[in-house]
């Protein structure tokens, strides 16, 4: 399983008995580097989600193969996965202007959502020890998309909105408002997760916003 830990630059100080194993170095210069202590491993990664303008996409593969690769050999592999907004939507952002065109968006609205929908599926869908699922019935409607770690300790709640007119930071708070007017995370507490993530993410052409909701 993966697992995030928080204060990466701390971790190292507070765990030396933590070696590193492996230095991975990605085209756009981003790096992960590997750690174990012989029974557990520790991924802690930098500028990963890095570009410059004109440069290539290289595969998310390049980035999740390696974790996959050690999850079969070590007992826990542990990564700071950045759930903060800030960081997704950097990610994203620099990610949907890399890979997409405008002219992808030259349909209805509806339409639009379900494009950005199948990017995050497509994206989300290389993590191993996650379970995605896509408009799955919860609550009083059915959410966009729910994850839901293999331990069972973690879940994650996506509402997504087209900004029609630009507006990202409303459509944000709509679509976290659907998120708790509909409970959405029933489904998760229902199988006894206790930590949930709520995010509404809002796309507009190239751009997206990023929000997270309360804490549950």
């Amino acid at each position: 399983m993966v697992e995030s830990i928080p204060e990466k630059d701390q971790f190292l100080i507070a765990y030396p008995n933590y070696v590193l194993r492996e230095t991975v170095t990605y085209p756009n210069g981003g790096v992960s580097r590997f750690y174990d202590d012989g029974v557990d491993m520790v991924i802690i990664d930098d500028e990963i989600c890095s570009c410059r303008d004109g440069e290539q996409i290289f595969p998310y593969t390049l980035i999740t193969d390696k974790q996959n690769h050690y999850m079969k050999i070590y007992r826990r592999v542990f990564r700071f996965l950045g759930f903060d907004p800030e960081t997704i939507e950097k990610c994203l952002c620099d990610y949907l202007r890399r890979a997409i065109s405008i002219r992808d968006t030259f349909v209805r609205k509806k339409m639009k959502e379900n494009f950005y929908h199948g990017i995050l599926l497509g994206i989300l869908g290389y993590e191993e020890s996650w379970s995605v699922s896509s408009n799955k019935e919860s609550g009083d409607g059915y959410s966009d998309i729910v994850i839901e770690t293999d331990d069972g300790e973690m879940g994650i709640i996506l509402e997504l909105k087209y900004a029609q007119d630009g507006d990202l930071e409303t459509a944000c708070q709509s679509a976290l408002e659907q998120i708790g007017g509909n409970n959405y995370i029933d489904i998760l507490e229902e199988d006894g997760v206790e930590k949930i993530l709520k995010y509404g993410i809002a796309f507009y052409k190239k751009r997206c916003r990023v929000m997270i909701g309360e804490k549950s």
